[in-house]
Order: structure tokens, then sequence, then C-alpha cells
């Protein structure tokens, strides 16, 4: 049984970049590639807006991705995820029925 030895930052930054080229992806503005991290935050939103669009509520859809990116603290997921990625009008729809009421109206009598 041969010893296995685990890949080198390098060596994996050297083999996506490697990727990037040979699959047109271009540099960013500052020269660089985009980092392995990126590829795998950009899934996560992905992953996370998938389920949105299918109707689950973000509460119960954070847990399944949490498993799904191997996490142990739901903590750690929530580092990937950014409000920016979902359109913050389709949030605000979906929550307005659950606060609705919760919060009263404020009239301010101009005077």
């Amino acid at each position: 049984m041969s010893k296995r030895r685990k890949y080198s930052r390098h060596s994996v930054r050297s083999t996506v970049q490697n990727i990037y080229a040979k699959a047109g992806i271009s540099r960013l503005p500052t020269g660089s590639y985009p980092r392995v991290h990126d590829i795998r935050h950009t899934q996560a939103v992905h992953a996370l807006e998938k389920m949105h669009s299918e109707g689950m509520d973000l509460y119960y859809s954070l847990p399944i991705l949490c498993s799904y990116l191997g996490h142990k603290d739901i903590r750690s997921t929530e580092k990937y995820l950014r409000l920016p990625y979902f359109k913050h009008d389709e949030v605000t729809l979906s929550s307005r029925e659950l606060v609705e009421g919760m919060i009263p109206e404020v009239h301010w009598d101009e005077e």
C-alpha cells in the first residue's frame, strides 16, 4: 500500500490555473485567476439560490447546505453567504407575510 501525500497549495493553485486557461476563463482585473475558495463559495451560493427558487425557506436550507459542504458548524457555512447574491425584492416579499402586523406602521403628522 502506497503512502498518500497531501497536495501542496502551489500544486493545487497551478493545476486550477491551467484548467482556467484551457477553459478560456479570463484573469481578474488584478491579473490573477479566481481562487479555489472562490469556486467553492460560488457553488455554495448557487446551491442556496436553487433551494430558494424552489420555494425552500432559507432557514431550512442552511443546515442542508452545511451538510453538503461538509461543515460541522452552521457558522462556517454562513461565512460563504452574502445577501447581495439574492434579489432583495424577493427576500422582502417572501418575508413580508411573516412580519406583517408585527411592527406597527408609523404615521408622522406633519405640522
